[in-house]
């Protein structure tokens, strides 16, 4: 599940950078904080990335699904809730992380950026 969380967070999620405090007239600090942006779109801007891995990020972006994430992590989560009220695991206490349900086709639980189309 941590894959499709960290490819969302990301790629797509934007978020507030702190850019620093300023004083209030009455003496109070208060934080201010940049325009919200993705990492992959601060990481883009940096100009820090080779030629090829820029493109690569940008591949990745242009091949990855937002809902399709959003869609796999929930029926991910359900799957582990499912897993670990039941009675079988309750008993032997042997639950493993990660895995995905037996249903699901093999495309679906490679995190390849071109499978989450």
């Amino acid at each position: 599940m941590y894959g499709f969380l960290r490819l969302r967070f990301n790629l797509f999620t934007a978020n507030n950078k702190a850019a620093g405090w300023v004083t209030r007239p009455n003496g109070r600090n208060v934080r201010i904080h940049n325009k919200p942006k993705s990492p992959y779109q601060r990481v883009l801007e940096s100009g820090t990335l080779t030629y090829a891995k820029r493109n690569e990020l940008i591949a990745l972006r242009a091949a990855t699904n937002p809902a399709k994430l959003t869609r796999l992590r929930a029926e991910v989560a359900e799957y582990e809730l499912l897993r670990s009220e039941s009675p079988s695991n309750r008993s032997s206490g042997t639950r493993r992380p990660g895995t995905v349900p037996p249903a699901w086709p093999a495309s679906e639980t490679s995190l390849t950026p071109l499978t989450l189309r």
